[in-house]
């Protein structure tokens, strides 16, 4: 099996390694639908880039989309950037999404060595969905992970845009990672109901973003 970016980030270490016991939970947000079956249709990526992942409901289902269309496990990598340090969520009682395992109110519970266990919920899902070998974790925040990826020269067939929410970060996402997409692939964007996103979008890419049932997509 090709493991090449996993070797670039981990080397000959296994980041699936001596997991710690956390509960199953896979909670995300418009993590299935079309817009992820018909790219996986059309053109088959075998290099995808998700940039926030949480805890890996999207990047499970794409995998899933990966084997479902006969994309070879040896050919196909799902790379997934993201701090896993969480938001104000773990860190106070504020709980924008009214997330109820988010609410204790010290937080403890959820943390392991004073961080959320976001990214041992993460690991513990895909090693639950059998998908070690073809998704790849790379605990960093967007910028430098896209600065690596550049770096390391990779060409992506699918970059799947969905870290920050704010003007500046998400054009900012849209700027290193464009250079990363090869020609013919696709930036596909959630939430696209979020005006700054939205907005972010037609500043980098102009009217060729377009709606793509129900999230944004540019192909380049």
């Amino acid at each position: 099996m090709a493991k090449n970016i996993s070797k670039l980030i981990h080397g000959n270490l296994n980041p699936y390694d001596n997991l710690p016991s956390v509960i199953e939970d896979q909670q995300g947000w418009a993590s299935t639908g079309k817009s992820f079956e018909e790219i996986f249709e059309k053109i088959k990526p075998k290099t995808v880039i998700e940039v926030g992942t949480w805890k890996g409901a999207s990047a499970i289902n794409m995998a899933k989309l990966a084997e479902k269309n006969e994309i070879p496990a040896d050919e196909f990598e799902l790379v997934c950037i993201d701090t896993f340090l969480g938001s104000v969520e773990h860190h106070t009682t504020m709980n924008t999404f009214n997330v109820p395992d988010l609410t204790d109110n010290d937080g403890s519970s959820h943390k392991i060595n004073g961080r959320p266990k976001i990214y041992e919920t993460f690991l513990s899902n895909i090693v639950r969905n059998n998908l070690t070998d073809v998704i790849t974790p790379f605990p960093i925040d967007s910028m430098n992970g896209g600065l690596c990826l550049t770096h390391w020269k990779i060409q992506a067939d699918l970059i799947y845009i969905d870290a920050a929410h704010d003007f500046e970060s998400v054009r900012s996402d849209f700027m290193i990672y464009n250079p990363i997409l090869r020609n013919g692939g696709y930036i596909l964007i959630d939430d696209w109901h979020h005006n700054p996103i939205k907005q972010a979008a037609k500043d980098v890419f102009g009217d060729k973003v377009f709606d793509f049932h129900g999230k944004g997509a540019w192909i380049k």
